[in-house]
């Protein structure tokens, strides 16, 4: 397989913003823009890096209701909660995205 990305659900992604706020980590959604969400999106880790030597901050293409234009969002989490996020990968033989 080749491009392997990192996606999380709409679900996960309120589960890890939320997380981040009882962590009082310095990035995350407001919870107002929850509904602005697609609740059927897949949002995806455009980058992410090591930040103060104890978490990751990521940067999320994320899916809104109504369009398909994603918006960028700074989500920062334990390293534990990235290292569980799903990683999907493209068949080289299909073309179809699917889960490694």
């Amino acid at each position: 397989m080749s491009d392997i990305a990192t996606v999380v659900s709409t679900n996960d992604l309120i589960g890890l913003n939320e997380s981040s706020i009882r962590a009082k980590r310095n990035r995350n959604i407001e919870r107002s823009g929850y509904g602005k969400l697609d609740p059927e999106g897949i949002h995806f880790v455009e980058f992410h890096m090591v930040h103060n030597d104890c978490e990751i901050r990521t940067m999320l293409l994320c899916k809104i209701v109504n369009t398909m234009e994603p918006v960028r969002i700074f989500l920062d989490m334990s390293f534990e909660e990235f290292n569980s996020l799903a990683k999907i990968g493209k068949n080289e033989e299909t073309g179809e995205w699917e889960r490694v």
